[in-house]
């Protein structure tokens, strides 16, 4: 009789603890994050330099020009901080006529705020205008930035001529001019 209680004691007790888990795992709120992001979002462009937008910009504001060879391609970075964990920063490209051209997304923000940059290309024929806007979630502030201007690459300029007299060591081999800016 005492081992019948003793196991009826013990059942009831895995029960109640089962259940009370049970509750609190169901009542638990959702985890969050342990600390907002740091700083304040910013997203940037990196081509030859570092060309940085960040929240409190304009959304329709200025953008950073850039005026290239036409029928080059040309590569660059895309990546942001103080984005808010778990969301990626995107850049979509317009003509002037508002037609869109395409989008460049960076990587997904880790807990520590940050969007590491990757790297994109692009190629345009003579006379193409292509200006980037970013849309990006704040990390350390509530809400979103939505299509703001951030670069315009101005496809304007005739490409190099070819170099009669190349240099083995030269970073641009075959042509006059070299359009990497470092």
């Amino acid at each position: 009789m005492k081992l019948h209680r003793r196991l009826v004691a013990r059942v009831a007790a895995l029960i109640m603890g089962l259940t009370a888990a049970t509750v609190g795992l169901v009542a638990a709120p959702p985890a969050a994050y342990a600390a907002s992001c740091q700083t304040d979002a910013h997203v940037y462009f990196i081509y030859g330099g570092l060309y940085v937008k960040w929240e409190s910009d304009a959304v329709d504001g200025g953008t950073y020009d850039f005026h290239l060879y036409y029928n080059y391609t040309y590569s660059f970075q895309l990546g942001g901080n103080g984005i808010e964990p778990g969301t990626t920063p995107r850049w979509e490209a317009y003509r002037p006529d508002n037609s869109f051209v395409g989008s460049n997304e960076s990587t997904t923000a880790s807990g520590n705020c940050v969007s590491n940059q990757k790297y994109f290309s692009v190629s345009a024929g003579p006379g193409e205008v292509y200006t980037y806007k970013a849309s990006y979630v704040k990390g350390s502030h509530d809400g979103e930035v939505q299509g703001q201007a951030h670069f315009r690459l101005i496809f304007d300029t005739a490409p190099p001529v070819s170099d009669p007299d190349p240099d083995p060591n030269d970073p641009c081999p075959g042509v006059r001019i070299c359009p990497i800016e470092y």
